[in-house]
């Protein structure tokens, strides 16, 4: 899965491309945990992911605690149908990733 990161000063933008797999979920981890460090929003960008797994939504999921911790909001862009149904959301309680279709 290869993948972009785009910083700014008050955001971050991953872009995915291709497969989004458990073999490819750790070097996305370990730019996802770096773009919550900085502090600013994260935006994933699933446009161009060909298909997405259980286990990189997994990741995904995992890193709502990493950005919680730190307040940073995860948003999601136009996610896979798998990818929807691991992140609810409600408008009664305040999401820590929103999703954008």
């Amino acid at each position: 899965m290869p993948f972009d990161v785009s910083r700014s000063e008050d955001a971050s933008v991953i872009a995915v491309h291709g497969s989004a797999t458990v073999r490819e979920a750790g070097e996305f981890r370990e730019a996802l945990l770096s773009c919550i460090a900085d502090g600013s929003s994260v935006t994933v960008d699933l446009t161009g992911a060909a298909s997405i797994d259980a286990a990189f939504a997994q990741m995904l999921l995992s890193a709502r605690l990493s950005s919680s911790r730190a307040g940073v909001q995860i948003v999601v862009e136009d996610p896979s149908g798998l990818v929807a149904a691991a992140f609810p959301t409600s408008d009664d309680r305040p999401a820590v990733i929103r999703m954008v279709e």
